[in-house]
Formats: structure tokens, C-alpha cells, sequence
């Protein structure tokens, strides 16, 4: 008897893997994006899916291996990574991988207060937003000169001695 078998290997193409030091942001942070593709790729093609709101910073572009991206308008954004080696091309879409959020950001005119004093809280939020509220815990402030929980820029008299909470959520309509 007389047998023979043959055993065909091809060459493998990449397999895309890649990973984000953060997936959840506000407008305008940076995400660190890392290629964790084996099979040794030589090209890089990363491209997302709202480019126009995307930039590239700390020297890297979109054909980096592991590009530092800014984001600078809200929503979700696929990314896309393309990589070619030797054997070919591939790529992977993480579908809505990034959700960047309107985060609100604030300062206040001073952070210790005598009671009655009054403190200014200023809206430092990026993309222009068109609602805010703002709230104090414990609850135990006045809004003065004509301002309210929903201004911009409010102006509060701390009634009672303690510490508070502040926090203002903010959105575009």
C-alpha cells in the first residue's frame, strides 16, 4: 500500500487588534490609540468615522502605528485601522468605539467663603453650549443678581457654613 499526503500552508495575513488608553471622553482629549496587530505589518491606515472632527497631535498622523488623536466634536466614532504586511492587507471597524461627550467645565471666582459672600461660577464648556443647570449640594444657596440654576454664569450666596458639592450639566440643543 502506498500513501502520500500533502499538507498546504499559506502565508497568513494580519489580523487587525488595536486598543484605546480611553474610549469615553470629552471634546478636544487626547485618546492614545496602539496597534496590538500581529504578523508584522509595515503600513498603518487609521481613519474614523467623523474625520473631519478628528486631529492628529504629538507628531503623529493617520499612517502612525499608535497615533495620539484629539476629538473635537461630540457623538460616537467608529475607527477603522488598515494594515498591510507582506501578505497583504486587512483591517478591522470597532463600531461606535469612542463616545466623546459636551463635558462642562467650570471655575469658580474663590473656593473659600465667609457667609454671604457671593461667588461667581463661570462656564469654561468648549462647543458652545445652549442649556445649563447647576447644582449645589446641600442646597442651602441664593442666586443673586438676576441669575438662577439655569445661567451661564451665575452669581450664589452660600447660606450655611459646610462643604458643597458643585456640578453643572450642560447641553446643546
Amino acid at each position: 500500500v502506498f500513501g502520500f499526503s500533502m499538507l498546504l500552508i499559506f502565508p497568513a495575513k494580519a489580523c487587525v487588534v488595536f486598543t484605546a488608553d480611553k474610549t469615553a471622553i470629552c471634546i478636544n482629549d487626547t485618546v492614545r490609540f496602539t496597534d496590538a496587530t500581529g504578523k508584522n505589518p509595515r503600513l498603518w491606515a487609521w481613519s474614523f468615522s467623523q474625520s473631519g472632527n478628528v486631529k492628529y497631535v504629538n507628531s503623529t498622523t493617520d499612517s502612525s502605528q499608535n497615533p495620539s488623536v484629539i476629538f473635537t466634536s461630540p457623538g460616537s466614532y467608529d475607527v477603522r485601522l488598515r494594515v498591510m504586511n507582506d501578505n497583504g492587507q486587512q483591517d478591522s471597524i470597532y463600531l461606535k468605539y469612542i463616545a466623546v461627550s459636551n463635558c462642562a467645565k467650570f471655575t469658580s471666582s474663590t473656593t473659600t467663603i465667609c457667609d454671604g459672600d457671593t461667588v461667581l461660577f463661570t462656564d469654561n464648556t468648549s462647543n458652545n453650549p445652549t442649556k445649563w443647570t447647576w447644582t449645589f449640594t446641600p442646597g442651602s444657596v441664593s442666586f443673586v443678581g438676576g441669575t438662577k440654576k439655569d445661567s451661564q454664569n451665575p452669581k450664589v450666596v452660600f447660606n450655611t457654613s459646610g462643604y458643597y458639592n458643585v456640578s453643572l450639566n450642560v447641553t446643546n440643543t
